[in-house]
């Protein structure tokens, strides 16, 4: 199957991307982690609703909420967190992924980044 040539063109201008990520300084949370990505700014607050509405499903779920760059809250401690998605280099990527490494992902009015749905975490047995 041919490759399309607009998406090879997207992907080789997301590596021109700051491939920098710096883990927050909070570590991953034990249990069962779902991230949510909020595509449109204005609608936050019905993603952090549905957030702390499946963090109270048991004590073992956190979520952790992505906006793009500077649009992020202050980190949490409890089981709602945010941060800023970092940018589409797959470098990026890779390592926001494996300190995250979310059991599930819910991507939320659009916005969809191709390059992010080409990688995909990897599990702690491989």
């Amino acid at each position: 199957m041919a490759r399309s040539l607009g998406l090879a063109a997207y992907r080789a201008i997301a590596r021109r991307a700051d491939a920098h990520y710096t883990p927050p300084p909070i570590p991953r949370p034990d249990g069962q982690l779902i991230w949510m990505h909020a595509g449109e700014p204005q609608n936050i607050l019905a993603v952090r609703d549905l957030a702390n509405r499946l963090s109270t499903l048991t004590d073992k779920v956190h979520v952790l909420i992505t906006q793009d760059e500077g649009q992020s809250r202050p980190y949490d401690s409890g089981p709602v967190i945010e941060t800023d998605v970092p940018s589409e280099h797959p470098a990026a990527i890779s390592a926001f992924l494996k300190h995250w490494s979310p059991d599930l992902c819910l991507w939320t009015w659009g916005g969809l980044r191709q390059t992010w749905c080409s990688k995909r975490p990897t599990s702690p047995e491989t």
